[in-house]
């Protein structure tokens, strides 16, 4: 039987009453309350968090004040209510979020710093870009209406402002992403990937429309809310002048109600949606002249596509005599899985495909063959799928060729997700657990298969741990610290020195180490430039440093290679549309990941790779420069190394069946792409955002049974034979230490 419109106006009635407690139990997912929690309350937040976070903890409470200070100079407006901010690490992953309802605002700060390939990876410190971020959003999404009626209904009913009620995801998300730019001079409007993703998306001509701009299925579809809207958002200001946002916000929230569209159109004069195709069609422009001055500089040097992929991709890992190589795969509705294929092209398969074609062509002469783009096919050989619900991360081999090492995540007794390490023999199938509850990524295998170098992350430290793999014991190889991340440790082919990814005043660094006696040397990396995923060479290219390096937007793979007489010689070897991410060196041949539209490929250079050479002294400049005649060789050019002159590379149909590419050298001019943001990065802001000032917090006390809070609740129910009606009240803490119902039905 139809509902009648009294019961349908109780039974959404009582869906938002509940909305208080649903946050609730939002909170309590955060952190167990059996844990020791204390509290740190300021003029405008309480910081609950548990005491091993304390030096987080406190770091950000000494600047939330001034991150709202800053932020609602910004905005234009400053919410009174007192936040309550919840410091956690649940699920070993860096992230945050904030629940902005009126009279009691959330924020929820997970501590874990994100890695240097991440799109958050670029930052001047973890805590402040997260603090501003989620700031951001609260500030902006608490603004009450001005419409006296409205607000009373808002109070007793849906405890949210008219923005967060009806502004779409790409713009709460988007202002919040273009604040964390503009107030710390990084985060992502400043990073080069979203300069990379933007550019790579609008040459392929798929750049989201209107109605997937809040967010999509399709490969990185829910980051161009953050990505796209940011630009957007910051396109549109500049159109229509400095303070035009915040007139926006004004309109959403005037006395007079208005829908988002309505507000929009009164500030910037066309609709939201015709704007954007607007945006959209600029910025194809820009990505389409710029490979065009890429094209008349020199070309883009990509390789060879090595495996069609789709969808998220985990770095490559070559076995030690480069004939397999494991990658973590994962599709949009499919579970990762860890996969083994051979290195060498699979004939069987080509032999099948040719065989197909010959009876095609036979029954129909006058068919054309399709033109070959797909790489050679490779044989899976073993797989480890995703097993109770903890996939596979971080794969390395092990000296032996015949076992990998490997990170999963998996909950303590509270449900809390901690990463360790485990040993998989692909031929057995053997899945043996290493460490128990250690919290530890990215391990790398020392040359004598006993130990390994990994990150240990707890409470939002990191720091550099030796781990013997037959015990599982654990030695520090660097200082537990906030102030200091560390990332993706690589032991050196001969056991002796130790390569890494650090971040500290402000930027990435790449760092090699001596273990004999902790001496380090930070490589020089050209002026702004970032930095992930560095990696030993192999063979005669073994004291050579790959890694992926990030400048003006365009993220390429560098070698790094000891000069005699000190410096180092620094050399590109890609120039890719989008970016060149995890270089996995092999003997002569360089394996990397190839950012596209539908998720990252696998490509291959060969030894007689393009790059651009570089002799860099201890300062970081660039003391010579040039271009090998071969290009970029991974090893040394072949004229060097036979003290003869270097054959000319083979064109590309003279190339063996699954033969490395031989691209042409990379230019070493670099074409002018000045005023082409977004498909670029933009200019470091000048003058730099100041650091933001830091108070001297209160001291902490315990949580105790923690603050209560009442709400009232509200339901019914209805069918054809009854009816009922259920009042109630509920009281807790934020942590559920507790909590206590009562309720009544009549």
């Amino acid at each position: 039987m139809p509902i009648r419109a009294p019961r349908l106006v109780a039974f959404l009635l009582a869906a938002l009453a509940a909305l208080p407690a649903a946050a609730q139990e939002l909170d309590r997912l955060v952190e167990g309350p059996k844990a020791p929690w204390r509290v740190i309350e300021t003029a405008h937040f309480r910081v609950h968090y548990p005491a091993p976070a304390a030096a987080w903890a406190e770091r950000a409470a000494a600047r939330l004040e001034a991150v709202r200070e800053r932020v609602a100079a910004e905005v234009g407006f400053a919410p009174e209510q007192v936040v309550d901010v919840v410091v956690s690490d649940p699920v070993a992953q860096p992230n945050g979020f904030a629940l902005p309802f009126l009279g009691r605002p959330r924020m929820v700060l997970w501590t874990r710093p994100p890695r240097p390939e991440s799109v958050i990876g670029h930052y001047r410190d973890w805590g402040e870009l997260l603090i501003v971020h989620e700031e951001a959003h609260l500030v902006h999404l608490l603004r009450p209406s001005r419409n006296p009626t409205r607000r009373a209904l808002a109070r007793l009913l849906v405890p949210l402002g008219p923005i967060a009620r009806q502004a779409p995801r790409w713009v709460t998300e988007g202002y919040a992403t273009l604040i964390e730019g503009r107030l710390t001079g990084s985060g992502r409007p400043h990073g080069d990937l979203r300069a990379a993703i933007l550019r790579r998306w609008a040459m392929a001509g798929k750049l989201p429309g209107y109605g997937a701009l809040a967010g999509n299925r399709d490969y990185l579809g829910q980051s161009m809310a953050y990505l796209a809207g940011s630009a957007y958002l910051g396109w549109l200001e500049e159109r229509a002048g400095d303070g035009a946002l915040r007139d926006l916000w004004a309109r959403m929230t005037a006395r007079r109600a208005r829908s988002f569209e309505e507000s929009f159109a009164g500030v910037f004069a066309d609709s939201p949606a015709d704007l954007w195709d607007r945006f959209r069609a600029e910025t194809s422009w820009q990505a389409v002249e710029i490979e065009r001055r890429v094209e008349a500089a020199g070309g883009f040097v990509e390789g060879e596509p090595w495996m069609d992929l789709a969808w998220e991709t985990g770095p490559p890992a070559l076995s030690p005599g480069g004939e397999r190589l494991a990658i973590v795969l994962a599709g949009r509705d499919d579970p990762p899985e860890l996969a083994v294929f051979a290195t060498a092209v699979d004939e069987e398969a080509v032999a099948e495909i040719e065989e197909r074609r010959a009876e095609i062509a036979a029954r129909d002469p006058e068919d054309v063959r399709a033109v070959d783009v797909a790489p050679p096919p490779h044989r899976r050989l073993h797989t480890l799928p995703t097993i109770d619900f903890a996939p596979p991360a971080d794969p390395r081999w092990m000296p032996d060729g015949e076992s990998l090492l490997l990170v999963r995540t998996l909950p303590d007794a509270e449900g809390f997700l901690h990463p360790d390490l485990f040993r998989w023999t692909p031929e057995t199938g053997e899945l043996a657990r290493l460490t128990v509850a250690a919290g530890l990524t990215q391990p790398d295998p020392a040359p004598d298969g006993t130990w390994a170098a990994a990150v240990e992350g707890r409470h939002g430290t990191t720091r550099l741990v030796r781990v013997e793999l037959g015990t599982g014991a654990v030695t520090p190889l660097s200082e537990a610290t906030v102030e200091v991340v560390v990332d993706q440790p690589r032991v050196s082919p001969d056991g002796r020195r130790l390569l890494y990814a650090r971040h500290s005043e402000g930027r990435w660094s790449l760092v090699v180490r001596r273990l004999a006696d902790g001496a380090e040397e930070e490589l020089p990396l050209p002026e702004g430039a970032t930095v992930a995923s560095p990696a030993w060479g192999r063979g005669e290219d073994a004291g050579t440093v790959f890694a992926s390096l990030g400048l003006g937007g365009f993220i390429d793979v560098y070698a790094f290679t000891e000069a005699e007489g000190g410096g180092w010689r620094r050399e590109r070897l890609t120039r890719a549309r989008g970016a060149a991410f995890a270089p996995e060196p092999g003997d002569g041949e360089l394996f990397f990941l190839s950012l596209e539209p539908d998720g990252l490929d696998l490509r291959r250079l060969g030894a007689a790779g393009g790059g651009a050479e570089e002799q860099v002294g201890e300062e970081g400049t660039a003391a010579a420069g040039g271009t090998f005649a071969t290009g970029g060789a991974i090893s040394p050019p072949a004229a060097e190394r036979s003290g003869g002159t270097a054959e000319p590379s083979p064109r590309a149909g003279e190339e063996e069946p699954g033969a490395a590419a031989a691209p042409q050298p990379l230019p070493s001019a670099t074409p002018d792409l000045t005023g082409l943001v977004p498909a670029v990065r933009p200019d470091p802001l000048d003058p730099p955002p100041p650091p933001l000032p830091e108070i001297e917090p209160p001291p902490s006390r315990p949580y105790g049974i923690g603050r209560q809070e009442l709400f009232f609740l509200s339901g019914g129910s209805t069918s054809p034979s009854n009816e009922g009606i259920e009042l109630g009240l509920r009281g807790g803490d934020l942590l559920g230490r507790l909590d206590w119902i009562v309720t009544t039905g009549f």
